[in-house]
């Protein structure tokens, strides 16, 4: 079948997206990406692996070599997970004539994705996302890595994968909850590059809480290509790349200090929210778009406040120095000029320093006492 979009912007990122209904069965789709590969090893978490693994071993029969299956959950993408794969891998034999599938969401796209980029110095992996928040951005743009206690992603490599095979039908299991989560990065996408898609959120909330499939797949196909336009054109986020990170740096900040236990769409949404009131007096950022950002997130049912004694301005600050995205111990944020449009602002290019002043009187519009 034709892809939904070929990435192309260089070499290593030449390999097809695959946007539709029934995908994971379609054994002549597997036929032609595995048509070279000796072994196949499959990385999915319990919940997944119930549900999705099955369609899959129905397509590639005996050619399966190994399967790891994870328990599932943000807390398990981790050191000791990624060496558990690796030790299945090399009791399987796998070589570097292997592929490994990456069946899941996030999580295990991460993990498996830099097991493999790691694993006889790199075998390929084909990510199989299971999620919207992956089909829609994790999956997209070879970024692999694990958490560890200083904190998110802060280990991994780039490991752009051979293909992106997104079976909508996995998201008609998916919980609400879920869907709700990836909606967070469908909106900062929308915000940095493509005010209509919040208006077609908007319009067609319902159709997306009813998994409608044609609404599915044109969702799902517009961030695919917004997100693929930009890591052609930036591979390892020294320039374009950065404005991904929108809504980012408090988010994560904020799934650290709460020990993981904040989704990460709901640290995304505030996040969204305290960069917006930031990009307000950096930038500009009008304010009818922070009403706007700020009403559509409510109604997906996402958060735009947070009360928790185990946040802080102060803290926030402390554990977003920590973020892979800081240069020299200051932290640096990616701001937008506009609602749909992301120029870079002159020196700084996509990603600015911003005063502690400016960062506090951000946070402080999420913080509730």
């Amino acid at each position: 079948m034709k892809p939904t979009l070929e990435l192309s912007g260089h070499q290593r990122w030449a390999h097809p997206i695959f946007v539709a209904d029934g995908l994971l069965a379609d054994d002549a789709l597997w036929r032609d990406l595995l048509a070279k590969f000796s072994k196949i090893a499959i990385v999915s978490d319990i919940n997944v692996a119930a549900a999705l693994l099955p369609k899959l071993r129905q397509a590639l029969g005996d050619r399966i070599a190994v399967e790891t299956v994870l328990p599932a959950g943000e807390a398990n993408k981790n050191r000791d997970q990624k060496t558990r794969i690796e030790t299945d891998w090399l009791k399987a034999g796998l070589g570097r004539d292997a592929v490994a599938i990456a069946l899941g969401g996030g999580v295990v796209g991460d993990v498996a994705g830099f097991a493999a980029a790691t694993y006889l110095r790199g075998i390929p992996v084909i990510q199989a996302p299971t999620s919207l928040v992956a089909m829609v951005d994790s999956s997209i743009g070879g970024k692999t890595g694990i958490d560890i206690p200083e904190g998110k992603n802060l280990i991994g490599a780039f490991h752009p994968p051979l293909a992106i095979v997104a079976d909508l039908d996995a998201l008609q299991s998916l919980p609400d909850a879920e869907l709700r989560y990836g909606l967070a990065e469908v909106v900062k996408h929308a915000i940095i590059a493509d005010a209509a898609l919040a208006d077609f959120v908007d319009a067609n909330l319902a159709a997306i809480f009813a998994r409608d499939a044609a609404i599915l797949q044109q969702l799902v196909a517009t961030n695919v290509r917004i997100k693929g336009k930009v890591v052609m054109t930036d591979e390892r986020e020294g320039d374009l790349r950065q404005v991904l990170n929108f809504g980012h740096t408090v988010g994560h900040a904020l799934e650290l200090l709460l020990d993981y236990q904040l989704p990460h769409g709901s640290g995304v949404a505030l996040g969204t929210i305290a960069e917006l009131h930031m990009a307000a007096e950096v930038r500009n950022f009008e304010q009818s778009g922070i009403v706007k950002a700020r009403a559509l997130l409510q109604k997906i049912g996402l958060p735009v406040t947070i009360a928790d004694s185990r946040l802080s301005v102060e803290k926030i600050i402390q554990a977003a120095q920590t973020d892979k995205k800081s240069r020299a111990g200051s932290i640096r944020f990616a701001l937008p000029d506009r609602f749909g449009r992301f120029l870079p602002l002159p020196p700084h290019g996509y990603a600015m320093p911003v005063s502690e002043d400016v960062v506090r009187r951000g946070l402080a519009e999420i913080l509730l006492r």
